[in-house]
């Protein structure tokens, strides 16, 4: 019934942080399997999480070139790959494609960088030189797997949180919680 939807409603009520703002945030992700390990963090902030599977489709690609251009936003999109041939040419084929399909954007690679692979003592294996992309990476291959959970969500919190006013945050997250209790309220009187 209505009571019933209303209170769904509620429950699921998100005001967007990124409506009044001139730019727009994504994180694209290499790998499905770690989209439950980055999800709380861009559904907290309400950000696109793009998950990849490898090298993206060119349908999916045009997809996002269109809700970019939509948008008329300054697109800013956060990478978490593998530092392997692969997962280091993920972002220069995303930033052709896109580019070809008129999106202005710029493109972060925020993890597996050679810093985090030291600093952080992630386990490496060799890189296979058969593969023709390896020409460019220096040292071993570490999977983003190997970066644990903690530091991703904390790699991707840090890196949204500086595109937003916090104190403008906390206003809106004010204003949600009262429409939400509107939400309610409207659900007992039906």
């Amino acid at each position: 019934g209505i009571e019933d939807a209303l209170r769904a409603t509620a429950r699921l009520y998100r005001r967007s942080l990124w409506d009044g703002l001139d730019e727009v945030v994504e994180v694209w992700l290499e790998k499905e399997a770690l989209a439950r390990v980055i999800y709380p963090v861009t559904e907290q902030w309400t950000v696109d999480l793009m998950v990849c599977r490898g090298y993206p489709r060119l349908s999916y690609l045009h997809e996002a070139a269109e809700y970019a251009i939509a948008a008329s936003k300054l697109l800013t999109i956060y990478y978490l790959g593998d530092l392997d041939p692969s997962g280091k040419d993920i972002p220069r084929n995303i930033r052709d494609r896109l580019t070809e399909f008129g999106v202005e954007f710029d493109l972060i690679e925020l993890a597996v960088t050679r810093d985090q692979v030291h600093e952080w003592n992630l386990p490496s294996r060799p890189t296979k030189r058969t593969d023709t992309r390896s020409q460019g990476l220096d040292g071993d291959s570490v999977e983003l797997d190997a970066i644990p959970a903690h530091r991703l969500r904390e790699l991707g919190d840090t890196a949204i949180r500086n595109h937003l006013d916090l104190q403008q945050v906390e206003h809106l997250l004010t204003i949600e919680r009262e429409e939400r209790r509107g939400l309610l309220q409207l659900a007992e009187a039906a």
